[in-house]
């Protein structure tokens, strides 16, 4: 009989250890899988080389900012183009041209706040929003960075890197498709009239 007792005995405790490995392991495998899948959405929210939003995150943000815009939260966005940015590429390789936009996404970066946003929407070209700013604010905050981005150095290059913009603010609902085309339409004035400047376009709700 003692022996029996001592036998179902080491039976319980083998148990409770394969028990206690078993609920340990399935933690750990939950745990990493969090963790990847935390990563993974952190890597889909991102952009890879200038660590600002990704086209799709910036998107669905500006979508939500703009349906829910009024007189009390006004939105700005505007869209950012890096001028003459195929030329550094064709000029000083796309590695050089890796670098610039690396230096604008950390100019940007700086800027982030809870009023603030920018993404990149691809390419040379981002979006940025401007949360319950004014018209006026959001230009003197754009304006700032443009004036900070123009004045930093390369060391392949001389010149400077500059930037063109558009800015629409917006105190009612639209959609970002129209929001979008009005940014547009403005950035491209910046373009033609000579670049490295901002054009606001003004939009009055009918």
């Amino acid at each position: 009989n003692t022996g029996y007792y001592i036998q179902r005995g080491r039976a319980v405790l083998c148990l409770d250890i394969l028990i206690t490995v078993i609920a340990f392991t399935i933690v750990r495998y939950t745990n990493s899988v969090v963790s990847l899948l935390q990563k993974s959405s952190s890597q889909l929210e991102t952009d890879s080389l200038t660590k600002l939003h990704s086209r799709p995150f910036i998107y669905e943000k500006a979508k939500d900012l703009i349906h829910n815009a009024d007189t009390n939260r006004p939105v700005s966005m505007a869209i950012v183009d890096l001028d003459h940015f195929k030329r550094v590429n064709d000029t000083y390789g796309h590695d050089n041209g890796d670098v610039v936009l690396r230096s604008f996404g950390e100019l940007i970066t700086r800027y982030i706040s809870d009023k603030f946003d920018a993404g990149r929407f691809g390419g040379e070209k981002f979006i940025l929003l401007f949360d319950g700013m004014t018209a006026e604010e959001a230009y003197a905050y754009l304006d700032k960075m443009r004036l900070e981005f123009s004045e930093i150095r390369y060391p392949f290059c001389k010149e400077s890197v500059t930037f063109s913009s558009g800015l629409v603010t917006i105190t009612s609902p639209l959609t970002f498709k129209s929001m979008f085309t009005l940014v547009d339409q403005a950035l491209y004035h910046s373009k033609e009239n000579g670049r490295n400047q901002i054009t606001v376009e003004h939009y009055r709700s009918r």
